[in-house]
């Protein structure tokens, strides 16, 4: 713990972006309340003008812990100002020497798992950032829960955190400097990225070693307000140049993930768009530009991939 003018100083802060969250804000309030932690740590809960009753429960629950979740409530939509003002007000208000993640429709389920992280991390200097398994949920209820991923304990590299997308962002403990070094402000300003949290974990990766562990202590929700389910044909477009933009951020060792997923994408999207969207232009100059980048041993997988895909459409139609 550290002591300015005799103010105890959090050594955790928790990170919780909230928009019209309100059938699921309180599961996350109430799993940063259970930590059971030796140190001392707040939640920076930050309401993004919602519309629903989102604002008023995290009221409630900052006059009832006031100790731990530390409100900000804007009265202006700041996400859709797109000019990285949400991210200036956060990390700001974050004083803790570690940002743990959470956004403010998942939660977390274990009252240890910050001492665990924490523990860990304060042994290993060299580590910027620990992440663990959480139990994927979707709300329809079509789809049983089960683990989002198969995470070992062991460390990480950024090849394996893009190439197999393993990391639940509500699992994340980073050092807060990462979010200041002139290393991760040079990529998150690059545009043609639309993940932020991939850049933020590959940053980590960058400028020192990343710890996995097998532990399952968060819940990662899936339902319609989420990303997932909100993509749009011009979004799918602008991915191609997200994939573009890892390699020749974070150097060549990515390049033939990049490009395989880049090429692998632009078929999949042009391919399936073409099939059932009439009166949308299919962007073949996109799908031409990815396999002339491309080696050859994924084109002719690409090739085999879209006869397949070929063969399970027509099924699907009979």
């Amino acid at each position: 713990m550290t002591n300015i003018n005799n103010i105890e100083v959090p050594l955790v802060s928790i990170r919780c972006l909230a928009y019209n969250h309100e059938k699921y804000i309180r599961d996350a309030l109430e799993g940063f309340i259970m930590q059971k932690t030796n140190f001392k740590f707040e939640a920076i809960v930050h309401d993004d003008a919602s519309t629903d009753n989102t604002a008023a429960i995290i009221r409630e629950y900052a006059e009832k812990y006031p100790d731990i979740i530390k409100p900000i409530f804007e009265t202006e939509n700041q996400y859709s100002k797109h000019d990285g003002s949400l991210a200036r007000i956060v990390n700001a208000a974050c004083k803790g020497k570690y940002i743990a993640l959470c956004e403010g429709d998942d939660y977390w389920i274990d009252p240890y798992k910050l001492q665990k992280q924490v523990n860990f991390m304060e042994s290993h200097p060299e580590y910027t950032m620990c992440f663990h398994n959480a139990t994927e949920h979707f709300e329809s209820g079509k789809i049983i829960d089960r683990p989002f991923s198969t995470i070992k304990d062991k460390d990480y590299t950024g090849i394996e955190i893009y190439k197999k997308w393993i990391v639940p962002t509500a699992s994340v403990l980073l050092k807060k400097d990462i979010f200041f070094s002139k290393f991760y402000q040079n990529a998150k300003n690059n545009k043609d990225f639309i993940y932020g949290d991939i850049v933020l974990f590959l940053s980590c990766a960058h400028q020192g070693k990343v710890k996995g562990m097998s532990d399952c202590m968060s819940v990662y929700r899936k339902h319609e307000g989420g990303m997932i389910f909100n993509r749009s044909y011009q979004q799918d477009l602008i991915r191609l140049t997200h994939d573009l933009a890892i390699y020749e951020t974070f150097g060549k060792q990515y390049k033939a993930t990049a490009l395989h997923a880049y090429a692998y994408f632009s078929v999949d999207r042009c391919f399936m768009y073409s099939l059932t969207h009439k009166g949308i232009k299919t962007r073949y100059d996109i799908l031409w530009k990815a396999l002339k980048k491309t080696p050859f041993y994924t084109i002719k997988r690409i090739i085999v991939y879209t006869i397949k895909k070929m063969i399970h459409c027509n099924s699907e139609k009979r």
